[in-house]
This record gives C-alpha cells, structure tokens and sequence, in this order.
C-alpha cells in the first residue's frame, strides 16, 4: 500500500514540474515576442494623412515637397507596419480623397525607385533638405518594407478615387 502511495506522489510531482516546466515556457515566449506597435489616430494623421494632403503635383517645388513627403512616410513606417486611416478617410472631401490617392501613387513611386536606386536620388532629397533624414532611413529594411506595406494598403482604399 505504502508502495502505490509513494509512486502515486512521484507521479503527482513529475506531473506538477511538468506543468510548470509548461507554464514557464508559454510564459517566457509570450514575454519575447514583442507586441507591434499601433500608432494613434493622431500619429496615423500627422504622419501619413496630413503629409499626403500637402502635396499639390504640378505646382512650383512639388517634386521637392514629394521628396520630403516620402522621407515622413518612411520615417513613420520605421515606428509602425500598419495604419488604419479609415477615420481620418471619412472625413475628407471628395476632392482631398483624390488629391490623397494621386499623392499616394506618387510617393509610393518615388519610394520604390529611390530603394532601387538610392544614388540617383541623393540630389532630390538634398535639395529638399532630407538628405540627412533620408540618408539615416536608407539602410533600415524594415522602414522599407513597412512602407511599401502600408502604401499598398493605402493605394487599395484609395482604388476607387
């Protein structure tokens, strides 16, 4: 009898480390996978929606303006991989909604060829007075990345427009 009772506790004991030994896994892998940050509306505003609105194409310098446009897009997609600007979205004007797609399609282009080439472009982002910025996002691979992300995200809402 003393018997089973002892391989009964031993087996309780292998059982209580075990789910412990469990818990403390699950536990330690939920603390080292970092949580991706959500920018507020306000973020998603000042660094994506109000930038996109200030760009008017065809006027005097609005290659330069594009210019430092993407340099505020990259830098907020160097913080956040999405932005969900569908608040913002409905509260502007039919005319800003196109304005805000064709500005989207520009600087989405801009973007893309400067990644491909970024040499090429050194003298647009200098004469915009971005090199600096620009220069310190150019090796960041996630600012890239989550930028296309996101412009392509954009460019599907802004489809219709």
């Amino acid at each position: 009898m003393k018997k089973r009772w002892m391989i009964l506790i031993i087996a309780a004991a292998l059982l209580l480390g075990a789910a412990i030994f469990t818990y403390m896994a699950v536990h330690r892998a939920e603390k080292t996978v970092p949580a991706e940050p959500k920018p507020t509306q306000e973020e998603i505003y000042n660094g994506l929606v109000d930038p996109l609105l200030t760009l008017y194409p065809g006027t005097a310098g609005s290659s330069l303006k594009r210019a430092a446009v993407a340099v505020k897009v990259l830098t907020f997609a160097s913080q956040y991989a999405v932005a969900d600007i569908s608040a913002d979205w409905e509260k502007l004007t039919q005319e800003e909604k196109t304005l805000f797609a064709e500005n989207v399609t520009s600087v989405s282009a801009l973007l893309e060829e400067t990644r491909a080439d970024f040499d090429a472009y050194q003298g647009l982002y200098e004469d915009a007075g971005v090199l600096e910025q620009m220069n310190s996002l150019k090796d960041n691979t996630t600012a890239w990345d989550n930028s296309a992300s996101i412009l392509k995200e954009l460019e599907k809402l802004t489809a219709d427009e």
